[in-house]
C-alpha cells in the first residue's frame, strides 16, 4: 500500500505556490476550516483531487501512478468533464426547445379555435 499523505502534499504545494488558504477555499467552493481539514487527510475523493490539481496547476495523481499514466488520467478526466458539460448544455437546449414546441402547439390550438369560431359565424350569416 502507498504511504502518501495527500493532505500534507496539497498544503505543501499550496504554500510553495504562495496561494492563500482563503482564496483556495473560495476556488474549491468551501471555507477555510474545510481546507485545513483537507490538509489533515490521508486520502481524498478523486473529483476533489482533480479540481485541486487544476487550481494549483499540480498533478497530484503523479504521487499514485507513473507520470505518463497520471497525465493520461488527467486528460481523460478533462474529456469526461467536457462531455458532461456538453450533455448538460444540450439537455438545457432540449428543454428550451420542448417549451417552444409546447408554446407553438398552444398557439396553433388557439388559432384553430378562432378559425372554427369564424367559420361558424360565417355559416350562420349565410343561413
Amino acid at each position: 500500500m502507498l504511504n502518501i499523505n495527500i493532505g500534507k502534499k496539497i498544503e505543501e504545494v499550496l504554500r510553495e505556490k504562495k496561494f492563500s488558504v482563503s482564496l483556495f477555499a473560495q476556488k474549491i467552493n468551501t471555507n477555510r476550516n474545510n481546507v485545513y481539514d483537507i490538509f489533515k487527510r490521508k486520502s481524498i475523493d478523486t473529483e476533489l483531487l482533480y479540481k485541486i490539481s487544476k487550481i494549483l496547476n499540480y498533478n497530484f495523481f503523479e504521487l499514485y501512478v507513473g507520470h505518463k499514466d497520471s497525465e493520461k488520467i488527467l486528460i481523460e478526466r478533462s474529456s469526461l468533464v467536457t462531455v458532461d458539460e456538453q450533455a448538460k448544455k444540450h439537455s438545457k437546449e432540449i428543454e428550451h426547445l420542448e417549451n417552444k414546441v409546447a408554446t407553438l402547439q398552444e398557439n396553433l390550438r388557439d388559432k384553430q379555435t378562432i378559425i372554427d369560431m369564424l367559420t361558424k359565424r360565417e355559416s350562420k350569416k349565410r343561413k
